[in-house]
């Protein structure tokens, strides 16, 4: 039992992300894209322009840095560019925004975009009774936190701003030693 479940986490970690579908332009040109983000900061994926159809284009590259985008196009096995982009969100949508420069010399404007997935409601968390219970603040508005600390340093809780009922945001983290608290919130 214990080689299954190596196996299928094994497996689990080798599999490709979902691609996200982007629509953008190059140049003038109106282009679809679609890309795999890795957890490393590798991207890689493809674009082609509807208005040309039988070309693909293969892009490879980095996420190496918040909001900082560096891909190669390929056409075929031959590199025919390199990309610089910057992230925008604006209004729930994503926008990589920047340059490509081809292999001949020539410079484009590059941007493609989608709208951020929006995660269902969830209904709200109950602290669980062993939770510890705190006060303080989430920038300027003051906030009441669960916390649950499990043995090995794990996390979870919730917290809730008094002053706006109705929801409560979901924390999952570690505390590795003595005066270090890291937490994600959901």
């Amino acid at each position: 039992m214990t080689r299954l479940i190596v196996l299928l986490f094994a497996l689990a970690g080798s599999l490709p992300a979902a691609a996200a579908e982007y629509e953008g332009t190059v140049g003038k040109m109106k282009a679809v894209f679609s890309l795999d983000w890795q957890d490393d900061g590798t991207v890689t994926g493809t674009y082609a322009y509807p208005d040309r159809p039988g070309t693909v284009y293969t892009l490879r590259g980095k996420n190496a840095a918040e909001g900082e985008l560096y891909l190669e196009e390929y056409t075929g096995d031959e590199f025919t560019a390199r990309c610089y982009l910057g992230k925008v969100i604006t209004d729930g949508v994503i926008i990589w925004r920047g340059e490509m420069r081809n292999s001949d010399g020539r410079a484009f404007p590059m941007e493609f975009s989608r709208c951020r997935e929006r995660a269902a409601p969830a209904a709200p968390a109950v602290p669980p009774s062993d939770a510890t219970h705190y006060t303080g603040r989430v920038g300027r508005l003051a906030a009441t936190f669960a916390l649950t600390w499990h043995e090995g340093g794990a996390v979870t809780g919730t917290y809730t701003y008094p002053d706006r009922p109705g929801t409560t945001y979901g924390l999952e983290g570690t505390n590795p030693r003595e005066g270090e608290l890291y937490l994600a919130e959901y």
